[in-house]
């Protein structure tokens, strides 16, 4: 990847965000498809907000069925 300038990572970048196939890319600027991949910013997983209100309630009601 060393032979890429930053304008040809940023532009790489800008064609990533447009959906344009990685495979096309490393194809058009001759570099591995890792390489393109590697350009790519991190996805980010979020989780559900309930499901993080879920639990604590359960081991509070668990603990209170204990309890008694």
């Amino acid at each position: 990847m060393a032979s890429l300038s930053l304008a040809d990572r940023d532009k790489i970048r800008g064609m990533l965000a447009d959906k344009q196939s990685a495979k096309t890319i490393a194809q058009e600027y001759e570099v591995d498809e890792a390489d393109v991949l590697a350009l790519a910013k991190p996805k980010v997983v979020r989780l559900a907000a309930g499901h993080w209100r879920i639990q604590p309630t359960a081991c509070v009601a668990s603990a209170a069925a204990a309890d008694h």
